[in-house]
C-alpha cells in the first residue's frame, strides 16, 4: 500500500524505516523528516515530498522510479536507484551525488542545497524551465557577522569597527578588491575550473559580510 507520514506542519522528530519494505508510493509532507536507516531498502515507484525531509542514511538503500520535491529536503548518504527527479515549487535543497536519467527543475522552482552542501548531478537529461533556476549563491562560506569581525572562508575579507568604513571584498581565484579601510581576501582555488567554496566578506562598522557563493558539479 501507499505509505503517507505527515507531521501536520510542525518540524521536528524523525520518522524512521528500519525494515526492509516496498510500497505503493511514498508520500512525506507537512515538517516530516523521514530517515531510510542503516541496512534497510525501501523500494517504491514514486516518492513525493512536501514541506519535509528525507535523508537516506550512510548504508540506506531506496529504489525508486520517481521522485518529485515541492519545498524539500533530499539528502543522500547512502544507495539511490532513481530513474527522474523533478523539482515542482519553492526552493528545494539536495545533498549528496546523485545520479538520474532525468532531472526537472519545473517554472519558478529552485534546486539548491544547505550552505557548505554538497551538490553532485550526473544526468543524461537536465531541463531547466522558465522561470526556474539551480542557485547556490551565498551557499558558500559565511560573511562576518560580529562588528569589525573578518569573513569566513580562505579569501574571507578583513573588517572593520570604524565610523564611514570601506571594507575590501572577499578572494576567490584572484584576490579581493581593497576597500577603503581594509584589503580585500586573498586569492585561493582556481579561476579557471572553480570547485570550491566561496569566502564571506568582513563585517563593516556593524554592516554584515555578504556570504560567499556555493559549489555545484553537474
Amino acid at each position: 500500500g501507499d505509505l503517507i507520514i505527515s507531521n501536520k506542519g510542525n518540524f521536528g522528530a524523525n520518522t524512521s524505516i528500519i525494515e526492509s519494505r516496498a510500497f505503493d508510493s511514498l508520500n512525506i509532507s507537512r515538517g516530516a523528516s523521514v530517515i531510510v536507516n542503516n541496512t534497510f531498502t525501501a523500494t517504491t515507484p514514486i516518492v513525493n515530498i512536501s514541506d519535509a525531509w528525507l535523508t537516506i542514511a550512510s548504508r540506506g538503500v531506496l529504489n525508486t522510479s520517481k521522485i518529485e520535491v515541492d519545498r524539500g529536503v533530499l539528502i543522500k548518504y547512502g544507495n539511490l536507484t532513481v530513474t527522474s527527479i523533478n523539482v515542482t515549487a519553492g526552493t528545494t535543497n539536495f545533498s549528496g551525488s546523485f545520479n538520474v536519467s532525468t532531472l526537472r527543475v519545473m517554472p519558478n522552482a529552485i534546486l539548491s542545497y544547505i550552505p557548505l552542501g554538497f551538490l553532485n548531478i550526473t544526468a543524461i537529461n537536465v531541463t531547466i524551465e522558465a522561470g526556474a533556476s539551480i542557485n547556490v549563491s551565498g551557499k558558500g562560506f559565511a560573511g562576518a557577522t560580529a562588528v569589525g569581525a573578518t569573513g569566513s572562508g580562505p579569501g574571507g575579507s578583513t573588517g572593520s569597527s570604524l565610523d564611514n568604513s570601506g571594507c575590501g571584498g572577499a578572494g576567490y581565484g584572484g584576490r579581493g578588491g581593497d576597500g577603503t579601510t581594509t584589503s580585500g581576501g586573498i586569492a585561493y582555488g582556481s579561476i579557471t575550473a572553480p570547485v570550491d567554496f566561496g569566502s564571506g566578506s568582513g563585517d563593516c562598522n556593524g554592516e554584515d559580510g555578504g556570504n560567499g557563493g556555493g559549489a555545484i558539479f553537474i
